[in-house]
């Protein structure tokens, strides 16, 4: 075998031994279990939008002058909330490899994205609006920062688990309660990770995970995927 050989073989296990770790599936599982919510969000965007000249004409005269609302509503609102849904999907998918009730796990991990997302919004006054859940977080722009929670949060959840961790209960209790006793400890483990980061976020930087995470990601991808190394990389990425 020649030397070309030895280093594709080589490169070849080690790619492989990478596709095979429980982020990276749960990653993958997690993200493609979200596209329906970007292909239905797509039919209604296009309905709204469909490439004919004369298709506002029509359809105003079938639903009225506000016809594209509820069709906006539908692609916006799948659409706007991908970042959710990936962040509770990933935490889900990675309990799920790792053979512990998912459910409960989709949900902290859900719950710990929006506590690491702004939870405050400028309106077109200047006035900031507090207590909401932005739709720019929980969009595309939340993406990096549902990935990160996603998998930490079932790693946390799971290893606390596999610690024995638990809070059992007794054999006449019906499954579906042992396992929400199950989740408290690995839940509150993980909350609390999520509660820590917040602090250090906020008062240690003045930002919170989300942003500080686009700020770090945003320059090196627009840079990275400008060039035919960015590129390749992506396109290696994406045939995991």
């Amino acid at each position: 075998m020649g030397t070309f050989e030895k280093i594709r073989s080589t490169l070849e296990e080690l790619i492989g031994r990478f596709a095979a770790t429980t982020a990276i599936n749960a990653l993958k599982n997690g993200v493609i279990a979200t596209l329906p919510l970007t292909m239905l969000g797509s039919i209604f965007l296009l309905i709204s939008s469909f490439p004919i000249s004369n298709w506002n004409d029509i359809m105003t005269g079938i639903m009225g002058p506000d016809w594209q609302y509820p069709f906006t509503q539908v692609s916006s609102n799948t659409f706007d909330i991908i970042a959710m849904a990936s962040a509770a999907s990933i935490g889900y998918q990675y309990a799920k490899l790792k053979g512990v009730e998912p459910f409960a796990c989709g949900l902290i991990a859900l719950v710990n994205f929006l506590v690491l997302i702004p939870s405050v919004v400028t309106g077109a006054d200047g006035a900031e609006v507090t207590g909401v859940i932005s739709k720019t977080w929980s969009g595309g722009s939340g993406m990096a920062t549902a990935i990160v929670v996603g998998l930490v949060t079932g790693w946390i959840y799971t290893s606390v688990l596999a610690r024995g961790w638990r809070i059992k209960m007794p054999a006449s209790v019906p499954t579906g309660v042992a396992d929400t006793f199950s989740a408290l400890i690995p839940g509150f483990l993980s909350i609390v990770a999520a509660f820590a980061v917040c602090i250090i976020m906020r008062f240690g930087l003045a930002t919170t995970l989300a942003e500080f995470l686009e700020g770090l990601l945003q320059a090196p991808l627009q840079i990275g995927l400008g060039s035919l190394p960015g590129l390749l990389m992506l396109t290696f990425l994406i045939s995991l």
